[in-house]
C-alpha cells in the first residue's frame, strides 16, 4: 500500500483529494495512492472522488456489527451513517461544481460544429417543418380572416 502526501505540492490532485478528505496521516492511511487515483479517474472532480471514498468508508463500517463489552461500546453503525452523510454532501458539492459548456462562441468553433457530420442535430431543428398540421379557424371566423391575421404577423 503506497502512501504519499506533501502539503507543499497541493497542485497535485492526489494530495488535494487527501487533504479534502482528511487522509493525510501516514501512520493511519485510509486509502492507498492507487485507490485515490482510481477515485479521481472515475469522477474527474475533487468532490466526486471524495464522495466515492466516503461511500467506500461507509460500506467498510456498514458490514461490521456493533459490539459492547461491559461499559465499552463500539458503534460501527454510527460511523457508517456519518460516512454516508458525508458522501451525500460531497455528491451535492460535486453536482454544483459541474462545468457548463457553451459551444459556438467563436466563428471557427461554430463552423467546426456545423461541419461535424457525426454530431446529432439539435432537437430544436430536427424535423422542424415535417409535421405541419393545418389549424382550423376559431368559431366565428372565416378561412380568409385566419389567413389575413397570419399574414399581418
Amino acid at each position: 500500500m503506497t502512501f504519499t502526501y506533501s502539503d507543499a505540492q497541493l497542485s497535485n490532485p492526489l494530495y488535494r483529494a487527501r487533504l479534502t478528505f482528511g487522509d493525510t496521516v501516514c501512520t493511519r492511511p485510509l486509502f492507498s495512492d492507487q485507490e485515490w487515483q482510481q477515485f479521481i479517474g472515475m469522477r474527474g472532480s475533487l468532490s466526486g472522488a471524495c464522495a466515492i471514498a466516503a461511500r467506500v468508508m461507509a460500506t467498510r463500517f456498514a458490514v461490521l456489527v456493533d459490539q459492547s463489552a461491559g461499559q465499552t461500546k463500539i458503534t460501527y453503525s454510527q460511523a457508517a451513517k456519518a460516512w454516508s452523510a458525508m458522501a451525500f454532501q460531497l455528491e451535492q458539492d460535486a453536482s454544483i461544481c459541474a462545468l457548463a459548456f457553451s459551444g459556438g462562441i467563436s466563428i471557427s468553433d461554430k463552423v467546426a460544429r456545423v461541419e461535424d457530420y457525426d454530431r446529432v442535430s439539435p432537437f430544436f431543428y430536427r424535423d422542424m417543418m415535417t409535421n405541419v398540421i393545418p389549424v382550423a379557424p376559431i368559431s366565428g371566423e372565416s378561412d380568409t380572416d385566419a389567413l389575413s391575421i397570419e399574414g399581418n404577423q
